[in-house]
């Protein structure tokens, strides 16, 4: 799912209520499309009057369940619950943002954790940009990865072509989030990927193929 906001203010009121006894204020929420992280509690304070302003942002990029959604809000609220009472922690996930996540997670049994890693099932089903990927198999038998930019699409095509230890070379372009755990190449790079991983990682692919000086997305 990739909530709406009015779902995070009805979410934000109804576990305001079961976790802070309604004690906390609604903030402003702020959705976006970030990869870098689902969720951030953001503070300013005015440097002449000195009044702070304390805010959520989440992350709907991905197509995640529900519950992790929930986890992320979760976990920030309780950033906003400590920014907004002005207490000091010995960190940023330190003792007291941990005994409030212990408190809530044993009372209320719900899943709140420090940090977000999606699997590859939910990173091949979220929709990224477009991205030209090759996978090669060598003689000895093993594969790999390499995911290359546009411009440099024609150079790395002839030169993987000619490796004299290659058995076979597949061209995709893919629009799914699971390659944007690879670098851009500039020059060549290869990262091993498992076999068994190729089918789930091409998920929505779609194959290429190279027809004199132009290339062209394979017609099923």
């Amino acid at each position: 799912m990739r909530p709406t906001l009015e779902y995070f203010y009805s979410k934000f009121d109804y576990f305001n209520k079961l976790c802070f006894c309604g004690q906390l204020q609604r903030p402003d929420i702020r959705l976006n499309t970030r990869k870098a992280a689902l969720g951030r509690t953001c503070c300013e304070t005015d440097r002449y009057s000195g009044k702070k302003t304390v805010w959520i942002e989440i992350s709907v990029r991905q197509n995640l369940p529900e519950e992790e959604y929930i986890d992320t809000l979760l976990h920030e609220m309780i950033h906003y619950y400590i920014q907004t009472n002005n207490l000091r922690d010995d960190a940023v996930h330190g003792s007291l943002f941990k005994a409030e996540m212990n408190r809530i997670t044993s009372t209320y049994g719900l899943q709140i954790t420090i940090e977000y890693t999606p699997s590859e099932e939910e990173l091949v089903n979220t929709i990224s940009r477009w991205r030209y990927v090759c996978i090669a198999t060598f003689n000895d038998g093993h594969n790999a990865i390499t995911v290359v930019a546009k411009n440099k699409l024609f150079y790395f095509w002839e030169a993987i072509s000619s490796l004299p230890d290659l058995s076979a070379a597949e061209w995709y372009i893919s629009d799914r989030a699971i390659f944007e755990q690879y670098p851009l190449s500039s020059h060549l790079r290869w990262f091993p990927i498992e076999s068994v991983k190729i089918p789930l990682y091409l998920t929505g692919a779609k194959p290429l193929k190279k027809v004199g000086n132009t290339i062209q997305v394979v017609e099923p």
